[in-house]
């Protein structure tokens, strides 16, 4: 295994550090906001969870599919689709008039999510050795 000295090592842990950091911001900026979303949607508290309901249903939805892209278009073109999914999403939360169309935005962030910490994608891309932090109460999987 090559050190981590190169550029190009730094490059790939600092894009993985960042797509992490993005999704963490992009998955939590909804329960920040959540007394403002009720008022401004006119909607309850249980309608308003589907927002995070539709966040569990698209990213067990799109594993499988993101897998078969993955091999298809390559790393680089799935983090730039993925980065602007959630560009997009978000934007369209933001001025999100409805429940309605913020579910269409959380659909977007969430499909640009589904791989938060691109461990695979950054070994393809050539880094030899990617640190992460599971801040979920159970592991999932480890990635060695």
């Amino acid at each position: 295994m090559a050190a981590m000295n190169s550029r190009r090592a730094w490059l790939m842990f600092s894009i993985a550090i960042a797509a992490y950091m993005v999704a963490v911001l992009q998955r939590s900026s909804l329960g920040v906001a959540a007394v403002e979303a009720t008022d401004r949607f006119s909607v309850n508290a249980a309608s308003l969870s589907t927002l995070a309901v539709v966040q569990i249903v698209v990213y067990a939805a799109l594993q499988i599919p993101v897998g078969v892209m993955l091999d298809r278009v390559g790393p680089r073109v799935l983090l730039t689709l993925g980065a602007a999914l959630m560009a997009l999403g978000q934007s369209t939360l933001a001025v999100a008039p409805t429940l309605g169309v913020a579910l269409i935005g959380r659909i977007l962030v969430d499909g640009g999510l589904v791989n938060p910490v691109p461990v695979t994608l950054c070994r393809a891309m050539g880094a030899d050795l990617v640190i992460a932090v599971n801040l979920n109460s159970e592991i999932v999987g480890k990635h060695l």
